[in-house]
């Protein structure tokens, strides 16, 4: 079977949608890591929480309640080598992004 999509893109429509502006000056370094990275979104007042999982969707690592205008050093030292997904939220939107080990 075969089937036909037509995707209609208005000149108004915004791919990264709302949730992404509430972690736009988010940046992560080093990536790659050999142990410590830091997270910093010094723009934002939020608090917000994170979980680092693995490409199995584990969940290795995780925070709560993470004050957004102060720099977070995270220590995966101890993880092996390889690649993490970071996930990064709130009430309002979340973030994702890839973290690799080595």
């Amino acid at each position: 079977d075969t089937a036909n999509i037509v995707l209609n893109i208005l000149g108004s429509c915004d791919a990264l949608g709302a949730e992404y502006f509430e972690f736009e000056g988010i940046t992560m370094y080093p990536n790659p890591t050999s142990g410590v990275f830091t997270i910093s979104n010094l723009n934002s007042q939020s608090h917000y929480s994170y979980e680092i999982t693995d490409l199995n969707g584990r969940i290795v690592d995780e925070k709560q309640n993470v004050d957004g205008s102060v720099s977070q050093d995270i220590n995966i030292a101890k993880f092996e080598n390889g690649v993490y997904i970071l996930r990064i939220f709130n009430d309002s939107g979340e973030f994702l992004n890839r973290i690799v080990k080595q």
